[in-house]
């Protein structure tokens, strides 16, 4: 599965959430530790969406939780991804939705 790339954009754009959800091929982006998620939920039911989180903590190797967030209906959420728990082994940071039904998304720098 191919992940969709999710646009970057800086404060000074106007759009902060130009990239349409994806609910079958999942998103994808440039992890920095300027860039922050942000997630619109235009439809009229609450939607999850999740940011893997690809590590583990310890000699025990306890697996990092998932970052799971529920956006009400009509919502805007900020997800912090700065740290680096949320940066996959190729550099991406990876980001699921079960359903995309009235979801956008966007990566605003904060650089």
């Amino acid at each position: 599965m191919a992940r969709v790339p999710i646009t970057v954009v800086t404060a000074q754009n106007s759009n902060l959430h130009p990239t349409t959800g994806d609910d079958v091929n999942d998103h994808s982006f440039a992890w920095s530790p300027h860039r922050q998620l942000i997630v619109r939920n235009a439809d009229a039911s609450a939607h999850p969406v999740t940011v893997i989180t690809p590590g583990a903590l310890g000699k025990a190797g306890l697996a990092i939780a998932d970052d799971t967030r529920t956006v009400a209906a009509g919502a805007t959420v900020r997800i912090d991804t700065r740290e680096t728990i949320y940066r996959q082994a190729t550099g991406l940071v990876h980001v699921d939705l079960t359903d995309d039904t009235g979801i956008t998304l966007g990566v605003l720098d904060l650089a």
